[in-house]
């Protein structure tokens, strides 16, 4: 898909065309048990989440975003230009992959080919997050950011892999820098405070 449609019209239909694929795979495909973390490593749907996201981001924020922004564009002319299917296709993946953030933890020695990230569940959040960490970030790009996330956070509440003993410590490292900021400067703050407190007791 990213070879044979990338330009102009195109660029609607493939990302259409990656929401069919996910919506008939979804009708059949559900996230399978696992008693060990090598086998997670090696789950056929999450090893394509990578390729997967990267169209999906091309769509949201990329070339394809551009042309749908553009004022006076006769959008009924092409079918698939019409609405996001790429935040569909986010809820899919995140309501289909194994959820286990937990796989951070293990060593890499046979890591997910292509994967520049821990687990399918990383790979689905973090470079959402670098986004908002971007000093120069645009409001529009914000609002783009957020839709996503909201569809990733509901794929992930349906997902029938997911744990309290995963979720509850993935929320929290994944909110936590956003909103204590830098723990050793927080440290350093309160050390301060405490230093300044004994100041005036003295």
């Amino acid at each position: 898909l990213s070879v044979s449609l990338c330009e102009g019209y195109k660029l609607h239909v493939r990302s259409a065309a990656l929401h069919s694929i996910l919506v008939s795979i979804s009708k059949s495909y559900a996230s399978p048990v696992i008693h060990a973390d090598k086998e997670a490593m090696s789950l056929p749907f999450d090893r394509c989440v990578p390729a997967m996201l990267d169209l999906i981001h091309q769509d949201v924020f990329g070339e394809a975003s551009v042309i749908k922004e553009v004022q006076n564009v006769e959008k009924r002319l092409v079918k698939e230009a019409m609405g996001s299917k790429s935040l569909d296709s986010l809820e899919i993946i995140a309501r289909s992959i194994l959820f286990k953030p937990s796989l951070v933890s293990i060593p890499a020695t046979e890591p997910y080919p292509g994967f520049s990230h821990a687990s399918p569940v990383h790979a689905l959040v973090t470079p959402l997050l670098k986004r908002l960490r971007d000093p120069d970030v645009a409001p529009s790009t914000i609002g783009k950011v957020k839709d996503c996330l909201n569809r990733i956070a509901l794929g992930f509440s349906h997902n029938t892999s997911a744990t309290y003993k995963e979720v509850l410590p993935f929320v929290f490292g994944t909110v936590s820098p956003f909103v204590y900021g830098n723990s050793s400067s927080l440290s350093k703050d309160g050390d301060d405070d405490l230093e300044n407190s004994d100041d005036e007791m003295e």
